[in-house]
């Protein structure tokens, strides 16, 4: 039996939820999910979603956690997104994931801002990291992700020298 990479999805909130449904849908990975203040939630009920572009469904995580430090109790992950809000002056989302950080895993950041990578490069010089622009038009609340009609996704290795070598890797899971 061959096993699925792992995605573990650090956000619960709009962008990391409806990225980790449509991620769900294919056969080709196994995706969980890190939620802090929706957690019990999302651990009971899952999301409603309703998209205009994709349908309507209920997603619900293969596995969910309320802490990275209960993620790193299951393992590795192929590839780690990031979609927290990327706030450096409050903390540093590099030292946040770091328990589930290893020289396998793809590290994708969905965040906003400028330089967002330099604190991950810093931590992990060895790691492949994504920096990934999302044009989307998505709201979570109550437990329902209303999700408007595009999004589009804008990926690209950070650092040149880990282009070539893990393009292969990135072009999977964006495939």
């Amino acid at each position: 039996m061959e096993l699925k990479p792992r995605v573990l999805i650090v956000g619960g909130g709009a962008i990391g939820a409806l990225f980790g449904w449509r991620l769900s849908q294919s056969d080709k990975v196994s995706v969980s999910l890190v939620c802090r203040s929706n957690y019990t939630e999302v651990k009971t009920r899952g999301y409603l979603v309703d998209s205009a572009q994709f349908g309507k469904g209920v997603y619900r995580p293969k596995s969910v956690f309320q802490s990275i430090d209960e993620a790193s109790l299951c393992g590795s992950y192929d590839y780690v997104i990031v979609a927290l809000k990327a706030l450096p002056n409050i903390y540093d989302c590099a030292d946040r994931v770091a328990r589930v950080i290893t020289p396998s895993t793809m590290i994708m950041l969905f965040q906003n801002g400028i330089g967002i990578e330099d604190p991950f490069v810093k931590r992990f010089p060895l790691v492949p990291i994504v920096s990934t622009v999302s044009f989307v038009s998505v709201k979570h609340e109550n437990g329902v992700l209303k999700h408007g009609g595009f999004s589009m996704l804008a990926s690209g290795i950070h650092l040149p020298e880990h282009r070539l070598a893990y393009a292969d890797k990135l072009q999977f899971i964006c495939d």
